[in-house]
């Protein structure tokens, strides 16, 4: 094939039809213009391997955000961790012990009453622990609103069959301290059979606060229910810790959720991740501040229904269907790769979703169907083929004038939600958008690399309301139909290029008029659609954006700049120029 080199020249397209690019809409229009478009070839979910990149940080408290509240907010790092959450150690002469064997545990402590296998602690104090149990539990139940109890794990291995093996069911705060060098083990093995009036649905499940720490390691397996669960703040806050979850959460909690200085790994068939509260929005976040955090999850990844802080650390969430999830989302710094068969970061809250019905070929479509379900509602066995995309430029068939899509009540904006990225290295190789917000969506620092969808019902960058660019290095690829560039009011030079396509394996590179190169990435899908910002972008010089045997000259005559050609939805009508 030729190369093929295409000059643009023109003011960049306006914002004016930025309202109409919901994820309702995308699914109407996968209907609408079914006949037409056809997704690229599916090349999996593969992780990048990012190359060493240098990721400028800008302080987050400085960058203007629209909504009313934001996560600071919500979060006040100063109060996220006490003294004694992240400092682990105790008098040992002061410790009680507790010897754990089957039908012959033994104490030394009048406060531990030992029922069978069933150890129940009922007073504040240190308790070192060991020893195993093949179906058993520990209580702790103290009357004493403000009691503090610190359960040392030194070589702890208890199954319980039918309830948790560890059991916080009244006390002010409790902390299970993972000795130096121990290995610890706590597992279910059926379905829960509940004891009194709460739900214990968790191997650890804890009525109130929840403090892990030490240096040791804790291996939690839960064959039913979540792993551990807390209904107040649940805390990890050093340690090793291998959780599984085969029917629930790996971590959830009601309030919060709070990571430091932890190396966790987490294989869920639920969320990894889970802090929600439906009764107080200044509730139900994530803060992770450092440590590792490993992530197979077959739902999210990280969900929070109030907000999700990254501030350093390393998340790496190798499988997931949405990567992260929350109302208001912040990444401040750290390393945060995300595989997702849907969203990589989607900011948004169940209050923006509609059950309006819509009516396409005369067949009713509800628009919380998924993509596949409102496809093979209108057309039934005769799906059509989507096997490529649509050409560059081509438009659909049909009457699709923009008032039509407008109608319907299909709009999923929400101005309560934003997404921002002011520092770190992040990835994101997605199916669905790359980096999704129903309200705002701001880059402010940082170095972002997006590898978006290869179907043209979703974009690498997404936004129901715009998306700003004001420092930082981010680049997004995926196709071009929904394709979103970058919104007029970013202070830093960004272009969307719709004109450059590619295949898995090409490099991407930007170059100014010199030749000098500024970016090259190599993809791991194939695209339609380039966005790139960077602050070598400036306004009144000329760049050349290629990618296999395409390529296109940009000429800056304003900071930010839209190729609208082949944009169905992005820049295309941005720029008013409808179908």
């Amino acid at each position: 094939m030729s190369c093929i080199i295409l000059v643009v020249k023109g003011k960049p397209q306006g914002e004016r039809m930025k309202l109409m690019k919901k994820k309702n809409i995308k699914k109407l229009l996968s209907i609408l213009c079914v006949t037409a478009m056809v997704t690229a070839l599916f090349f999996g979910c593969s992780k990048a391997e990012t190359k060493e990149v240098t990721a400028v940080s800008a302080d987050a408290g400085t960058v203007a955000v629209a909504t009313a509240t934001r996560v600071s907010d919500i979060i006040d790092e100063n109060d996220m961790f006490s003294d004694k959450d992240l400092d682990p150690s105790y008098t040992a002469s002061e410790a009680s012990t507790i010897t754990l064997k089957d039908s012959a545990s033994t104490s030394d402590s009048s406060f531990v009453t030992i029922d069978g296998d069933t150890i129940t602690i009922t007073a504040e104090g240190i308790y070192e622990i060991s020893g195993s149990l093949s179906n058993g539990q520990i209580i702790v139940d103290v009357a004493d609103e403000n009691a503090k109890v610190q359960l040392v794990f030194d070589g702890v291995d208890i199954n319980c069959e039918t309830s948790a093996a560890v059991y916080v069911k009244q006390a002010d705060k409790v902390f299970i301290t993972l000795a130096d060098g121990s290995k610890n083990t706590l597992s279910n093995s059926s379905d829960f059979v509940q004891t009194d009036d709460n739900n214990v649905n968790a191997v650890i499940y804890s009525r109130d606060d929840l403090t892990l720490n030490g240096s040791g390691s804790l291996t939690v397996n839960a064959k039913y229910g979540h792993a551990i669960s807390s209904k107040d703040d649940l805390k990890l806050c050093g340690g090793t810790y291998v959780i599984n979850a085969d029917e629930k959460n790996g971590l959830d909690a009601n309030d919060s959720v709070r990571i430091t200085s932890s190396n966790i790994t987490i294989t869920s068939v639920n969320d990894a991740i889970h802090a929600d509260n439906d009764e107080d929005e200044t509730q139900g976040f994530v803060y992770i501040k450092d440590g590792t955090v490993t992530i197979n999850a077959e739902d999210d990844g990280i969900h929070a229904s109030a907000a999700i802080l990254i501030k350093d650390g390393t998340v790496d969430i190798q499988k997931s269907t949405e990567g992260v999830e929350a109302r208001m989302i912040e990444v401040q710094g750290g390393t945060v790769d995300v595989v997702a068969s849907d969203d990589g970061f989607n900011a948004s809250s169940g209050s923006s979703t509609t059950s309006t019905t819509t009516t396409t070929d005369q067949t009713a479509v509800s628009t919380n169907s998924t993509e596949t379900e409102v496809i093979e509602t209108a057309y039934g066995a005769e799906r059509p083929d989507m096997s490529s995309e649509m050409p560059s430029g081509e438009a659909p068939s049909g009457n699709m004038q923009q008032g039509d899509m407008a109608g319907g009540g299909m709009m999923d904006t929400d101005s309560s939600c934003y997404l921002l990225i002011s520092g770190g290295v992040v990835t994101v190789n997605a199916d669905g958008d790359g980096l999704d917000s129903n309200g705002y969506m701001y880059i402010a620092g940082g170095y972002t690399v997006v590898y978006g969808p290869t179907n043209s019902g979703n974009g690498a960058l997404d936004s129901g309301v715009s998306i700003e660019v004001s420092g930082g290095t981010v680049i997004a690829l995926g196709a071009s139909g929904m394709a979103e560039g970058f919104s007029d009011s970013s202070t830093q030079g960004a272009i969307l290029c719709n004109s450059v396509s590619g295949s898995k394996g090409d490099t991407v590179t930007l170059t100014d008029s010199n030749g000098n190169e500024i970016i090259s990435i190599e993809s791991l899908k194939s695209f339609g659609s380039v966005a790139i910002s960077t602050p070598d972008i400036t306004q009144g010089s000329t760049y050349t954006i290629s990618a296999g045997s395409t390529s296109a000259d940009i000429e800056m005559s304003s900071l930010v700049y839209t190729d609208s050609q082949g944009n169905m939805m992005g820049g295309g009508m941005q720029g008013g120029r409808g179908f």
